[in-house]
């Protein structure tokens, strides 16, 4: 497929940091984020959560062991997504997609695609 998006041209800085972007939350998501949080998030109101270096703040959204299993799993099949999708739609649509606007408005559906549903799952098992 890297061959491919060669061809066309679309190997850019945008590109790479949106690949960058679903491989780095893909790989803490699937290899090394806890899987149950501590006691203490389920005897507070807390929206955000930290594991070393990652830090997720979701305003409004209190985290505990009851939606933390359903956000994870959001978090993994973005990730698998996004590494899938970003790359074919470079494919089809080309160049145009990383330049201008376009830059932008990637960057919020692939960042919108991870919170938004991230957001609607927790406050669903909440």
């Amino acid at each position: 497929m890297t061959y491919g998006i060669r061809l066309h041209g679309v190997l850019t800085e945008p590109f790479w940091t949106s690949v960058g972007l679903a491989a780095g939350f893909g790989i803490y998501f699937c290899f090394f984020v806890p899987l149950k949080l501590p006691a203490y998030y389920d005897e507070n109101k807390i929206s955000a959560m930290y594991d070393g270096p990652f830090r997720m703040n979701l305003l409004g959204l209190r985290m505990s062991n009851r939606n933390w299993p359903h956000i994870v799993n959001v978090a993994r099949s973005w990730a698998c997504l996004s590494l899938v999708i970003v790359p074919g739609l470079s494919l089809m649509i080309g160049p145009k997609l990383w330049t201008g606007m376009g830059n932008f408005v990637m960057l919020m559906l692939l960042l919108g695609g991870l919170f938004i549903p991230m957001y609607l799952m927790g406050k669903k098992y909440e």
